[in-house]
């Protein structure tokens, strides 16, 4: 046979396998027998007949007399359970069953809106009286718990996959033993609604009695954590949520600590911030017969100590000056405009020389009043065109509008 018959030959053997392939992705379902046309929950509720995969998509038959309203239930556990026994991806299980409680509680709080009464354009004020305020808070509670109770995760970790906003640290509670995770979690979503609810009600006039009144919600919250937790497992608690340590991780995010130095720093500064409140409730003098300031200033070169041999020198600076005001708002303008890290430090050292020179001038007495006005003014609109060479003009409008103009123009 030539070349050009054989390929002629293999030219018709793969028309013929693909008309078969065709055959077989296009043709009618196979007839299904009455005994498999019910749903059997403990078995898959679909066979796969055909398969073809065009951009990726798959398409598939499913057996006669199969519909969706033969997985769903009017109760929500059975529902879960026959979504599951099909084979259905927990991740789509939980998205079909948030949705359709969801849908369910919105009914119920549609009602309670419509009943309410409508406020008049010119006029503010609440159209919900206190009854229906406290069945909407009942009703998240209680979305929340079938949810919990359903799927086994957070509502609102839920519902924050489907927004913008970035989202909030979850409260990891893996290092407790799993009986008392579910117990602390319970703790905390109790109080902190408790909270919210407390702040919701003092509205935007915040007095003193307020602040006391939250810190006794939140004093309960810490003593029936300390009742479900033994002592180390609270302090691995503290550690991870308390104010304290989110203060540090905000301060220390930019020197990239290991896990063992951010305990040694947390430690470090609980040890000082416990210091300096029983100093507080001392008064000016304590037990040793020294100043309060004198042991409060013990307390803070210990605490520095501390930092610089866990930081090293480098890191020390950097956490030095992040402590800065100055150099916070620079860091802040630099993630709003995209600007590299170095420019934060350059404009930093800049203005940090320029208000060392100015506090000299201010600081020395040989200088009359008004030759260090005149001084200061220059020395200003020398420092504002440098900063504003260094951060663009859009940076340096931003920069004065967020207390530049301050740092700035020092005053004597």
């Amino acid at each position: 046979m030539t070349a050009r018959g054989i390929i002629s030959a293999l030219a018709m053997m793969v028309l013929a396998l693909l008309a078969a392939l065709a055959f077989l992705l296009f043709r009618e379902p196979l007839p299904v027998s009455s005994s498999r046309a019910e749903l059997n929950p403990a078995s898959s509720a679909y066979t796969r007949v055909g398969l073809r995969r065009p951009n990726g998509t798959n398409y598939f038959f499913f057996p006669a007399g199969f519909s969706w309203s033969s997985l769903e239930s009017t109760n929500y556990a059975t529902y879960v359970q026959n979504l599951r026994a099909i084979g259905c991806p927990e991740e789509t299980v939980r998205d079909v069953i948030v949705a359709d409680v969801a849908k369910l509680y919105s009914q119920q709080r549609s009602r309670i809106w419509a009943a309410a009464e409508s406020v008049p354009y010119w006029k503010t004020g609440d159209n919900l009286t206190a009854q229906m305020t406290q069945e909407l808070r009942r009703i998240d509670v209680e979305e929340r718990a079938l949810i919990r109770e359903l799927l086994g995760v957070d509502l609102d970790m839920q519902l924050q996959r489907f927004s913008s906003d970035p989202p909030a640290r979850p409260i990891d509670l893996a290092y407790l033993p799993v009986d008392k995770q579910g117990r602390v979690r319970e703790i905390l979503q109790r109080n902190r609604k408790a909270q919210q609810v407390f702040r919701d009600r003092a509205g935007s006039v915040w007095t003193d009695v307020d602040s006391r009144q939250l810190q006794d919600l939140q004093d309960q919250e810490e003593a029936e954590l300390r009742a479900a937790l033994s002592s180390q497992e609270y302090s691995e608690y503290e550690i991870r949520e308390s104010e304290l340590s989110f203060d540090l991780r905000e301060q220390l995010r930019s020197l990239n600590l290991t896990e063992s130095e951010f305990r040694k720093v947390y430690q470090a500064r609980r040890a000082y911030s416990q210091a300096d409140a029983s100093l507080a409730e001392a008064g000016t003098a304590v037990q040793t017969g020294e100043s309060a300031d004198s042991v409060r200033a013990q307390a803070e070169d210990q605490l520095d100590q501390t930092l610089r041999e866990t930081l090293g020198s480098e890191r020390w600076d950097r956490y030095q000056r992040a402590q800065e005001p100055s150099y916070q708002t620079l860091s802040k303008l630099a993630d709003r405009l995209s600007m590299p890290a170095a420019v934060v430090d350059q404009a930093y050292e800049y203005l940090h020389a320029a208000q060392v020179a100015m506090e000299k001038v201010i600081d020395d007495p040989t200088v009359d009043v008004s030759a260090r006005d005149a001084a200061l003014q220059s020395m200003s609109q020398e420092a504002s065109s440098g900063l504003r060479g260094i951060l663009g003009a859009e940076g340096f409008t931003l920069f004065l509008g967020a207390g530049g103009r301050d740092w700035l123009n020092p005053q004597p």
